[in-house]
């Protein structure tokens, strides 16, 4: 099978934070899914693609991995794109605060449009905005739900208030 391909993986992968589901479009990620129940697993992924996101992503969550390097896509207003371009550069173990991530897009006080783009960010974990905080250090919200955001951080060895 060749990298042009397109499909949701058939069986979510297993993390400590619960199963993820992956949309795969021309050979490239486009969406991470956080899944709320299991379906019966797979015993291998069926692909190089998806060979490579499986080993990243416990690479990740075994804490030998900090970064990703994964063929990914996202489509978004100008704005949104901008935001998620500026949470992928957050290193891991670091975070910023919603209005820091304002001012880097040059929108001061868009803060919280700029909270909003990441709660739609098609790639969470991926492009990491479990990183961005509020400005006062409190968790502020996340896609995937603030339990799962709280595992990132002490996955991360990050604090919060």
């Amino acid at each position: 099978m060749n990298d042009q391909y397109s499909f949701l993986t058939n069986t979510p992968f297993d993390t400590n934070i619960g199963p993820l589901e992956f949309l795969i479009i021309n050979g490239v990620i486009t969406n991470v899914n956080f899944k709320t129940h299991t379906r019966k697993k797979a015993d291998e992924p069926f692909n190089p693609l998806t060979r490579k996101i499986v080993k990243q992503l416990k690479d990740y969550f075994n804490q030998k991995r900090t970064r990703f390097d994964l063929p990914m896509q996202f489509e978004g207003t100008d704005f949104q794109e901008s935001i998620w371009k500026q949470i992928a550069v957050v290193p891991f173990g670091k975070t910023i605060s919603y209005s820091d991530l304002a001012k880097k897009v040059k929108s001061p006080k868009a803060f919280r449009a700029a909270g909003s783009a990441c709660g739609k960010n098609p790639l969470p974990i991926l492009i990491p905005c479990h990183r961005i905080l509020a400005q006062n250090k409190t968790l502020g919200g996340f896609g995937g739900g603030l339990e799962i955001k709280m595992k990132l951080l002490k996955l991360e060895g990050i604090s919060y208030n």
